[in-house]
């Protein structure tokens, strides 16, 4: 029974020997690995073989190059950029320009016209004249500046006199039509036109005489 505990134990001893030194063989070969790695790795950074020097030297050909192509490509689009920005500060102020001159000329030609009204004598009273059938009595007159037209002289004895018309007068209506405004001509021709009777709505001021 003794000897059979000794064999078994024999065996033990043995098994853990071959397993011990399986163990050192692969921690050998671990350590050659590492060791070999950093030969290499030491190899690249102190010089290298030609062929990895050359390996290197094209891996930064082909760098550079790409790097080049990238800052003209950021530079062309900064380019751009710029163009685009200064093109929409031109166009706004060119819009700016002509609204500025638009509202100018608007401004200037309600000064015109309001300087026109303003410069027309104003009336001294209103009167509406009624005419029948015969001559007037009356010459017209024209203002082409301010397109007016009045009354230029009244004869005596007749239905103008009558009816109270005076040289100066500013003839505002035309059997009920606003006539302010309109053409000398046309204003003569209402009145040289129209039915009788005819009733003139009238104020003050002057011109160049024309018999009707």
């Amino acid at each position: 029974m003794g000897q059979v505990d000794l064999n078994i134990h024999s065996t033990f001893s043995a098994t853990e020997d071959v397993d011990d030194d399986i163990h050192e063989v692969q921690l050998q070969q671990e350590i050659e690995l590492i060791q070999s790695l950093h030969a290499a790795r030491m190899e690249s950074i102190d010089g290298g073989t030609p062929s990895s020097i050359s390996r290197m030297a094209e891996e930064a050909e082909a760098i550079i190059p790409k790097a080049s192509e990238e800052e003209e490509a950021a530079e062309a689009m900064k380019q751009a950029k710029a163009e685009a920005k200064a093109a929409a500060e031109a166009k706004k102020k060119a819009a700016a320009a002509a609204a500025k001159q638009a509202k100018a000329e608007a401004k200037a030609a309600a000064e015109a016209t309001s300087d026109a009204v303003m410069e027309s004598p104003p009336p001294h009273r209103t009167l509406v004249a009624t005419f029948g059938p015969g001559p007037f009595g009356m010459r017209l007159k024209s203002d082409s500046r301010t397109l007016v037209t009045t009354i230029g002289t009244v004869d005596d004895g007749s239905q103008a006199m009558e009816q109270g018309v005076r040289p100066g007068s500013v003839i505002l209506e035309v059997a009920g039509a606003l006539v302010q405004g309109l053409e000398y001509a046309e204003v003569k021709r209402l009145v040289v036109g129209a039915e009788r009777p005819l009733s003139l709505l009238l104020a003050m001021p002057a011109g160049d005489a024309d018999v009707v």
